[in-house]
């Protein structure tokens, strides 16, 4: 999800700054992944992720981001996203594109989104973050 969301943002210096660092604490699990801050109104943000990151609203979503030099963590609302199901340990069905909709109460920098397509072999950065 995140390779072809970078491919239709195309190379932005800025984009570390539309990323988000994610961590779902379960009952027996902790869920880590990456997402990128997508639209912000006011004071809130709106970070676009995988589905089978957070799973659902049932257990609570943190996200991390830098702003201004320092690290800060937030509680998040799930607003939607696919039905995941654990089908057996570490595998998971998903019923629909795999992409869930998170909110934050603060204001992030959003990503900018290229008015091109890239062309083939075009140069694509990716940012994200690895679980722990």
């Amino acid at each position: 999800m995140l390779i072809f969301l970078f491919l239709l943002i195309g190379f932005q210096p800025s984009i570390s700054d539309s990323s988000v660092a994610i961590s779902v604490e379960g009952q027996g699990w902790t869920g880590y992944g990456t997402g990128t801050v997508i639209a912000v109104e006011n004071t809130r943000s709106l970070v676009i992720t995988n589905a089978h990151v957070v799973k659902d609203d049932k257990n609570p979503i943190f996200i991390s981001y830098l702003y201004d030099g320092e690290w800060y963590k937030q509680e998040a609302t799930y607003l939607s996203g696919s039905k995941v199901i654990d089908t057996e340990k570490d595998v998971v069905e998903i019923d629909g594109p795999d992409l869930a909709i998170l909110e934050l109460n603060c204001k992030l920098t959003p990503v900018k989104f290229s008015k091109q397509i890239p062309k083939i072999n075009s140069y694509v950065k990716m940012y994200g973050f690895s679980g722990n």
